[in-house]
């Protein structure tokens, strides 16, 4: 009998010590595994709190292209290149913008110390003058600095002086004291309206040469109707005269 139950109660207590190493063993595997949990959440929060912390940077804006960059020179066609006008005649041309300046700044730079003649070099990088007459330079507009050169030609900005010469049809003189005005259409819609033709002659040239002009923007390439109108004139007969028209291309 005493053998017996000492066989029970080993049993007993094998399966009692067993009963406890799971016990033991499973709050062990739980913390395990909330540490882990616990840990991982750790990270995972500690990253989070690093990014909330971390200044994000501001994506920056894709730069637009400069509306002002210079492109390749722009070409012009007029035609026709004159109009027979009553008893004149027009012929227009563009050049280069010009410098512009009244009658009395001819006078001061005469009586003036001449300055010492610039290189070629230099001369290059120097636009072109004309001197206005009769009290003209109020209507002249986008005039430049002489020691400059003409301003590129942009994709908004192409800057020309107009040249309207107006002759007599039978000596082709140049006819003086007129009230010339330039209306401008791009494919048909009003550009500028009333532009001022003032009287001028271009002391670069030679002979100087009288004719009626401005500098004039365009605001693009295209396709241009051009008006010239003259204000009635005992020069130019009876009753007001009609518009000239050109047809103007800028490439």
């Amino acid at each position: 009998m005493r053998s017996v139950d000492l066989k029970i109660s080993t049993k007993v207590f094998t399966t009692l010590l067993c009963a406890v190493a799971i016990v033991a063993c499973a709050p062990q595997s739980t913390e395990q595994s909330n540490s882990a949990v616990q840990a991982g959440s750790t990270v995972v929060l500690s990253r989070a709190t690093r990014a909330a912390s971390t200044p994000t940077a501001t994506p920056l804006a894709p730069l637009q292209a400069a509306t002002t960059t210079p492109s390749a020179s722009v070409n012009a066609t007029v035609t026709p290149r004159s109009v027979a006008v009553g008893n004149v005649t027009l012929d227009l041309s563009l050049q280069p913008a010009r410098h512009m300046f009244a009658e009395e700044s001819t006078v001061q730079q005469n009586s003036a110390p001449q300055p010492t003649p610039a290189s070629g070099d230099n001369n290059k990088n120097q636009s072109a003058g004309s001197e206005v007459f009769s009290g003209g330079m109020i209507g002249v507009t986008n005039n430049i600095d002489p020691s400059q050169a003409p301003p590129a030609d942009t994709s908004q900005s192409i800057i020309r002086h107009v040249v309207v010469h107006v002759k007599t049809k039978d000596g082709g003189q140049p006819v003086a004291y007129l009230n010339v005005t330039m209306d401008l259409l791009l494919d048909g819609h009003p550009v500028i309206y009333d532009q001022a033709l003032e009287p001028m002659t271009g002391l670069d040239q030679n002979p100087p040469q009288f004719y009626y002009g401005n500098n004039v923007k365009f605001p693009q390439r295209g396709t241009y109707q051009v008006f010239v109108r003259m204000q009635p004139n005992p020069l130019l007969g009876k009753g007001q005269p009609q518009a000239a028209q050109f047809n103007l291309t800028l490439r």
